[in-house]
């Protein structure tokens, strides 16, 4: 989603006692956690010499308690050679982080040999963005909140998911939201973490419609614009793989800070690629630094995938479907587009895998099941790809990222470079027993779905949408009954 930014920085820190570790914690175990295993606080970790300590004791930070770590810990976090990290080392640990990937944060968040720890601790853990997107009828006025109690206005929020409105802050920073007109006050925060917050909701518009004869303009429109796309980077133009573990530790832990904060996404005026008309999309929007950290990182796995130079062109989610949501087989924005990624943040009470959908160069099924924290690489401005099986539980929450060849916004009008691997085309006769696929032509298949299915034209996804359509899937279980 595009969203209009203000940020500018409020140098004045608010200070509130914390508590320093007397004496240095020699297990993660000694820090609070909530019930899902997800640190309950935020906090500051270090190791260092005598004068480290004194300058992490004589000061005070807000939401981040801090701790010293053993040299048994401190080795685990920052490596087993102490002159590594020098006299003084920091770990900004953010709440909301499991447990088990404490041991990896991010290297934006890690200080060695720091000689001025404050700085560090108080530039990079304290600095936050908060966001606040607002329904109500009336444009708010948005106020930083000082120590004394005194609002100074910080900017002004209109309606609507592309006004989302942005603001650099620190921990323990007050903000409140006021209507304009009225004077009503909408919303008080403090900060605790990097967070959006949002006053009222888009309304949600469930209705029976037919839209069988959009879905199949927008099946033909997507065949032309998949079979309009000249480059191709990889054998199969899709890959599964990980999230590393320090990038999945900071993406899982701003969903978890935030999964409470989703609102309605916007699609009544985007098509039917989603369908919003049946079931609730709903999405949580990202700060702008936190995206710039995550899409640099993960512009390198894509770069690793393709063999190819990249540029970042859009990062948007977190996006939540809901039991029953289905997604249309389509292509994504030439331009922009040329290589994606999807990761799955979460899901809850999922009683079916909800498989990603992914034809290849030769039109041929694949369908690939994901985890939280697994990645399906995807060349999303050629493949058609979608989940028009409708999803059987309770969410599944996706983030999304796209890039393209460097500088080279028509990429896509372009043949092949020299070096490029060459299209999987003919992978030999393929059968299948209902469960596995075997083919001849010796490439890896792992993921061609049992049904073999290729398409041949529009018509076949038009087709697909109908037999998946969940009446027609009802009725079929029932008759096998």
């Amino acid at each position: 989603s595009t969203m209009s930014s203000t940020a500018f920085r409020i140098l004045t820190v608010c200070v509130a006692a914390i508590a320093v570790a007397a004496g240095a914690i020699s297990s993660t175990n000694e820090l609070n956690f909530d019930e899902n295993q997800r640190t309950a606080e935020n906090y500051l970790l270090y190791a260092g010499d005598a004068r480290c300590t004194a300058t992490i004791e004589g000061h005070n930070l807000d939401y981040r308690p801090a701790f010293e770590l053993s040299a048994d810990l401190a080795s685990e976090f920052l490596g087993p050679n102490p002159s590594a990290y020098g006299n003084c080392a920091a770990i900004c640990v953010q709440r909301g982080t499991l447990q088990e990937h404490l041991l990896h944060p991010l290297p934006e968040y890690t200080g060695k040999n720091l000689s001025n720890v404050f700085s560090f601790a108080f530039e990079t853990c304290q600095k936050t963005e908060v966001g606040f997107l607002s329904y109500n009828a009336n444009p708010a006025n948005v106020y930083w909140v000082n120590p004394r109690g005194k609002r100074s206005l910080v900017g002004n929020l209109l309606k609507g998911e592309r006004n989302t409105f942005w603001q650099v802050s620190f921990l323990g920073h007050r903000f409140a939201i006021e209507d304009s007109v009225t004077k009503q006050l909408l919303l008080e925060v403090t900060v605790e973490y990097d967070a959006i917050f949002h006053i009222g909701d888009h309304k949600s518009d469930l209705h029976i419609r037919d839209v069988s004869r959009g879905v199949r303009d927008t099946c033909n429109a997507e065949w032309g614009r998949a079979n309009r796309v000249q480059r191709t980077f990889t054998e199969f133009g899709f890959s599964k793989g990980k999230l590393p573990a320090d990038l999945w530790a900071s993406i899982s832990s701003y969903y978890y800070n935030n999964r409470d904060h989703k609102v309605l996404e916007e699609w009544d005026t985007r098509g039917l690629y989603v369908n919003w008309w049946e079931t609730d999309v709903f999405f949580i929007p990202m700060p702008w630094e936190l995206k710039r950290i995550w899409q640099k990182r993960i512009k390198l796995l894509v770069e690793a995938w393709t063999g190819v130079d990249l540029e970042t062109t859009d990062i948007y989610g977190m996006r939540r479907y809901e039991d029953g949501a289905r997604l249309l087989s389509h292509v994504d924005r030439e331009s922009t587009h040329a290589a994606s990624i999807i990761m799955n943040i979460a899901q809850g009470n999922v009683r079916t895998p909800w498989k990603v959908e992914i034809y290849d160069f030769a039109n041929r099924l694949h369908e690939v099941t994901m985890e939280p924290g697994e990645i399906v690489y995807y060349e999303s401005a050629r493949c058609l790809h979608g989940r028009v099986r409708p999803l059987d539980g309770g969410y599944y929450v996706n983030l999304f990222a796209h890039y393209r060849p460097n500088g080279d916004p028509e990429w896509f009008l372009k043949p092949n470079p020299p070096g490029t691997p060459a299209p999987a085309l003919d992978i030999g006769t393929c059968t299948s027993d209902g469960t596995v696929v075997t083919c001849t032509g010796g490439y890896e298949t792992p993921y061609l779905s049992p049904s073999l299915a290729t398409l041949t034209g529009p018509n076949d996804m038009y087709q697909h949408w109908l037999d998946t359509d969940p009446k027609v899937l009802a009725a079929k279980k029932h008759s096998e009954l």
